[in-house]
């Protein structure tokens, strides 16, 4: 989700959750839906304009929990991969070829195993994000949040990677710790701006 932008809320086609296929070969390019909604947490943001200072609780509290995080195309174009933040899970979606396009097929999950999500992170907090599908190996990204401590210590991310034909087995490949430090400025409205350093190490 994106700060002050609302969630579309017409049919299955245009809402949350939608992943669009784009023909390139075609004057001006063609969107067509590849993909509908599926258990991608909805919500309205702000549907009208709004001047004030944003007070939204249910906005702030599905930053990084709703719709789709990264996706990738397997490099032979028969997979697409795709990173639900509200699920927490990977989604598998073949795609089907036929003589007027692409569509579909029945997506299957992956889902994280804990020990390479909530053992690894303090008050099991974690959330999915990056994605990278290469040479046969699906590259995945945990981070751990710290939301319940708050504590900038147990800010920290881990990379792992599956084999695309052996999805149940995980293999941390990069891990690291997240130095954080927020500045806040005041001018009209709030501003954030946040500086990270990170530290990592591979294995």
């Amino acid at each position: 989700m994106k700060r002050f932008a609302g969630f579309p809320g017409g049919a299955s086609n245009t809402k949350l959750g939608t992943i669009y296929a784009i023909d390139r070969n075609v004057n001006p390019n063609v969107v067509t839906p590849f993909l509908p909604p599926m258990q991608a947490l909805t919500h309205t943001i702000m549907p009208t304009p709004h001047w004030g200072l944003p007070m939204g609780t249910r906005r702030r509290q599905a930053v990084g929990k709703a719709g789709w995080a990264d996706i990738d195309l397997s490099p032979d174009g028969s997979v697409l991969y795709a990173v639900n933040l509200f699920d927490k899970k990977l989604y598998a979606v073949p795609v089907v070829r036929g003589a007027t396009g692409i569509s579909a097929g029945t997506a299957s999950t992956i889902s994280f195993p804990a020990s390479a999500a909530t053992d690894v992170c303090a008050n099991g907090d974690w959330a999915p994000g990056g994605l990278k599908v290469t040479q046969g190996d699906v590259f995945v990204t945990v981070t751990c949040t710290a939301e319940t401590s708050q504590d900038a210590t147990d800010l920290h991310f881990y990379v792992y990677k599956f084999a695309q034909d052996n999805p149940g087995v995980f293999t941390k490949v990069v891990n690291g710790a997240i130095i954080h430090a927020t500045l806040i400025g005041i001018r009209g409205s709030m501003t954030h701006m946040a500086i990270a350093t990170v530290i990592t190490s591979r294995g």
